[in-house]
């Protein structure tokens, strides 16, 4: 077994669009715990009861609010490892994003098996 399998990976996906659903499906295959939230309210509560390690965040549908969630995140919970997925056309927002703290930021066209090591090394990553 190597590193990567030895810490279940607890997945927040924070999304509005269609492209959770094929994300929760594929995660839970890889028997990952996964979540979904799309408001502050859910976020919270998913923090603190449920040990997540990993927020994957869609920036290209929650744009400037996705950047408040990224600093709530942080703030509250800065153990926790947020990824963030955004369209070439709004790269202000990952800037901001990772000055907020970003373990990682996406730019679609999204490379799936790149977004599966990247959850892996951020669940691993020390608080």
């Amino acid at each position: 077994m190597n590193t990567v399998e030895q810490k279940k990976a607890k997945i927040l996906i924070i999304e509005t669009s269609m492209l959770i659903d094929h994300l929760v499906h594929y995660f839970k295959d890889k028997q990952w715990e996964v979540y979904k939230a799309t408001n502050d309210k859910d976020i919270n509560v998913i923090l603190q009861e449920s040990s997540v390690n990993v927020v994957l965040l869609n920036l290209s549908d929650l744009k400037k609010e996705g950047l408040v969630f990224i600093s709530m995140i942080k703030r509250k919970f800065p153990s926790v490892q947020v990824i963030t997925i955004n369209s070439g056309d709004q790269i202000h927002l990952s800037i901001e994003g990772m000055k907020l703290g970003v373990f990682y930021d996406f730019i679609t066209p999204l490379d799936l098996d790149s977004l599966i090591n990247k959850i892996s090394e951020a669940n691993l990553a020390p608080c």
